[in-house]
C-alpha cells in the first residue's frame, strides 16, 4: 500500500505494460506493477493534479505550476514549454490520433501535435477552463465558466452549445458511440445524442452533482 503520508491521490493512470501511476499532492508521482509496492518517481514540482498516458506509453503529468513528460516509464522527466509560466494544469486529454490537449483555469487551453515538444493555443472564446474532450470524429468540447463550447476545426473557432444545460457546472466529459457525449455536471449526468448540439438531463430523479465519468 501507499504510505499514509503521501498526501491526497489526485489521479491514477495505467500503461500498456501494466504499470500503475498514482499522482499525489503534495508528494509527486508513484509507480507500481501490482499495486502493493510503490516507487516514488521523483517528479520535480510535486503537486500533481492529473496524469495521462499516451498510446506510445509516454507519461504526461500536470502539476499546479508546470507540465511534465516522461518517455521512459517515469524514470526521467522533461518540463515542457507550453508558452505560459507558471502553467497550472487542471486537465489533460490525449486523443487517439496522438494529439495532446492541456487545460488551465488561469491560462487557457493548449494543444500539441508533436508529443508535447511544441504547443499552440486552442483559441478564443475558450481562453480559460480545464474541462475538455475530443471525440472520435475530432470534435472538441470545452467548458468555460458557465458555457459549453464546441469546435470542429481543432480549436480555431468555437460555438456555444448550451441548449438544455444552461447554468450547470461541467466537471468532466466522456464520448460514447453513435455521436453520444455524456457530461458530469452540478446536477448529475447530462447527455447529447447529436455531438453536442443539444443536451438533456439523463439522471432522472437525481439532482445530485456528479464529478467524474468513466467508460
Amino acid at each position: 500500500d501507499l504510505a499514509p503520508d503521501v498526501g491526497y491521490i489526485r489521479s491514477i493512470a495505467f500503461n500498456s505494460q501494466g504499470h500503475i501511476f498514482a499522482g499525489s499532492s503534495p508528494t509527486g508521482v508513484f509507480r507500481s506493477l501490482e499495486g502493493t509496492n510503490w516507487i516514488n518517481m521523483a517528479l520535480p514540482g510535486s503537486k500533481v493534479q492529473i496524469i495521462r498516458i499516451k498510446n506510445n506509453d509516454h507519461v504526461f503529468v500536470g502539476t499546479d505550476s508546470a507540465l511534465f513528460r516522461s518517455t521512459n516509464n517515469g524514470s526521467n522527466w522533461t518540463r515542457l514549454t507550453v508558452g505560459i509560466s507558471p502553467f497550472n494544469v487542471g486537465n489533460l486529454y490525449t486523443a487517439g490520433n496522438g494529439d495532446i490537449y492541456a487545460g488551465s483555469s488561469t491560462s487557457g487551453f493548449f494543444f500539441s501535435t508533436d508529443n508535447g515538444d511544441t504547443w499552440a493555443s486552442a483559441g478564443s472564446p475558450v481562453n480559460k477552463g480545464n474541462v475538455l474532450l475530443r471525440d472520435k470524429s475530432g470534435t472538441l468540447y470545452a467548458y468555460h465558466f458557465g458555457g459549453l463550447y464546441r469546435s470542429t476545426d481543432n480549436g480555431s473557432s468555437w460555438q456555444e452549445k448550451a441548449d438544455g444545460i444552461s447554468g450547470l457546472t461541467i466537471n468532466s466529459f466522456v464520448s460514447l458511440a453513435n455521436s453520444t457525449v455524456l457530461a458530469a455536471t452540478s446536477r448529475g449526468v447530462v447527455r447529447s445524442l447529436d455531438q453536442g448540439q443539444s443536451w438533456s438531463l439523463s439522471t432522472s430523479g437525481n439532482s445530485h452533482g456528479t464529478n467524474a465519468l468513466a467508460k
